[in-house]
């Protein structure tokens, strides 16, 4: 893929579209036209089963602020989470669009899904699951490229992602300061240089 191409000769760019179509269709086929429009190579999407990353007692919890969409955590989630059909249909638009399509994965579950019933070109592993240990070592193992996030984690882990994938080439780690917006002086870019 032409991502991991060195000769590349622009940045690659992913428009996060995360859960912000807040479960509709239509909205994420709209974020997914204007990414287009704005010169984007790919949009990126949010993929978790339930049940898998979160305890049942997590799941039903009493969830009731402004932005909720359902009256429990799961429920909620629930709202915000497309059928692995609705992400084939979010896919065909994209490529109808010409734009990549993939999605970050929040567990093993939905890991296998992006790789083996979508296909996709690559997976994210975001800073939130970075420190999934049984995630990593599933990812590890795979094919499908990835890039890793290492917001909130400190340098030992960081290592440890290392270790975990040093035999690949396909795998991009991430810098990233998990706080938003990011002052210039937490942005941490001493470490790339002077």
């Amino acid at each position: 893929m032409a991502l991991w191409n060195n000769e590349l000769d622009k940045t690659f760019i992913v428009a996060e579209i995360g859960q912000n179509h807040q479960g509709s269709l239509r909205t994420a086929k709209q974020m997914i036209k204007a990414a287009k429009e704005c010169g984007a190579d790919c949009v990126k999407f949010q993929r978790s089963n339930l049940t898998e990353k979160f305890t049942a007692s997590a799941l039903a919890r009493p969830y009731t602020g402004p932005n909720s969409w359902g009256s429990t955590y799961g429920e909620h989630k629930e709202w915000l989470e497309f059928s692995i059909d609705q992400y084939r249909e979010l896919q065909a638009f994209a490529t109808a669009n010409g734009i990549l399509f993939t999605a970050s994965a929040m567990d093993g579950a939905s890991y296998r899904e992006l790789e083996e019933q979508l296909c996709v070109p690559f997976i994210k592993i975001g800073s939130g699951d970075a420190d999934n240990v049984p995630l990593l070592r599933y990812a590890a193992n795979r094919s499908t490229p990835l890039i890793i996030s290492t917001g909130m984690q400190n340098w030992n882990h960081i290592g440890t992602i290392y270790s975990l994938f040093r035999h690949r080439k396909d795998v991009a780690l991430l810098h990233c300061v998990s706080s938003y917006p990011t002052t210039a002086e937490n942005t941490y870019y001493r470490l790339f240089g002077p």
